[in-house]
């Protein structure tokens, strides 16, 4: 994949996801991507981590967590498409389920998941907008 500026937003998970971050660099390093990160705090934070993310012209937005994480990774990066900043989405697995990232084939094992990210190609997805205007 060609990236010039990457950001990977983490979750932490009480540590666990952190353990890794040296050497998850080190891949994206040597392969010339400039990558910053961003610790969600808080429920929703990673939407706002991933809104600005884009905004700041990151060409890749990875998602280091769960399903949800990526779940408000997806929508930061949409929040910011929709005022004209454009990135794209990658995954390492770092949740409990690891539900989308098992259904794209990506390894659990964060090291090898970078490994992957790098080396892959763009591909696009549909992503559905539900809004609820609330009930009768």
């Amino acid at each position: 994949m060609h990236v010039k500026k990457a950001c990977l937003v983490i979750n932490p998970r009480g540590g666990q996801n952190v353990a890794k971050i040296r050497d998850i660099l080190a891949v994206f390093a040597a392969a010339g991507w400039e990558t910053a990160i961003a610790i969600k705090q808080y429920g929703g934070h990673a939407i706002e981590l991933a809104t600005q993310a884009a905004k700041e012209g990151r060409d890749l937005v990875i998602a280091y967590g769960g399903d949800g994480t990526v779940n408000q990774v997806v929508n930061g990066v949409m929040i910011a498409a929709d005022k004209g900043y454009h990135s794209t989405v990658g995954v390492i697995p770092g949740g409990t389920v690891n539900l989308w990232a098992t259904e794209l084939g990506i390894p659990f094992d964060p090291v090898k998941a970078a490994l992957t990210l790098v080396m892959s190609h763009v591909c696009k997805t549909d992503v559905g907008h539900i809004e609820v205007q609330g009930f009768m």
